[in-house]
């Protein structure tokens, strides 16, 4: 069986990926999967 995972080596990443991923860790400080409070919902 050949396994190759794309999403964890694929380089570079979309400029729309980085932009994504940089908003939501500035702004969002929740953990999606531990509550439902409306800020871990936003951050899933």
């Amino acid at each position: 069986m050949i396994y190759l995972d794309n999403a964890a080596t694929s380089w570079p990443k979309p400029d729309s990926v980085i932009e994504a991923v940089t908003r939501c860790m500035r702004d969002y400080g929740a953990n999606p999967g531990r509550s439902g409070h409306r800020m871990a919902m936003r951050a899933a």
